[in-house]
């Protein structure tokens, strides 16, 4: 499958490197930030997309890691042109917009994935076990 990249800011740069390492054909990235940009391309040698809806139309599916305030429309426009979207958490700014992707990715037929890494993250786990012994 084609994946973008909607967003190569500091947690877009760890989910850059984790994507080279699957099987993804990675087509390119979107960053308003044209500086930004421009060391992706170098360091990475991936395709920088001129426009959002430019990248969205040549993969099968993206994923957004752009601040939450973005999510909803980047995520509402993949996901109405029917591909599948995996979204850095939070999903949204507010439930009613969090329903709507609901709905359209039903519509669409295409699988939305929220990312709760951080909960699989090692230190985190050791810490949770950590705190329960304290605890009890």
């Amino acid at each position: 499958m084609k994946i973008g990249l909607a967003g190569v800011g500091h947690l877009g740069k760890i989910h850059l490197k984790c994507l080279i390492n699957t099987k993804f054909d990675i087509a390119g990235f979107y960053d308003p930030d044209s500086d930004n940009c421009k060391i992706i391309e170098e360091t990475y040698h991936i395709k920088a997309f001129s426009s959002l809806s430019e990248m969205i139309e040549a993969v099968d599916c993206i994923d957004i890691v752009s601040p939450t305030t973005h999510h909803y429309e980047i995520a509402k426009e993949a996901i109405s042109k029917g591909k599948h979207v995996f979204i850095e958490k939070p999903l949204t700014e507010t439930i009613s917009q969090a329903e709507e992707l609901v709905m359209l990715a039903a519509i669409n037929k295409v699988k939305v994935q929220v990312g709760h890494v951080e909960r699989y993250n090692p230190a985190i786990r050791a810490l949770k076990t950590s705190l329960l012994n304290l605890v009890l």
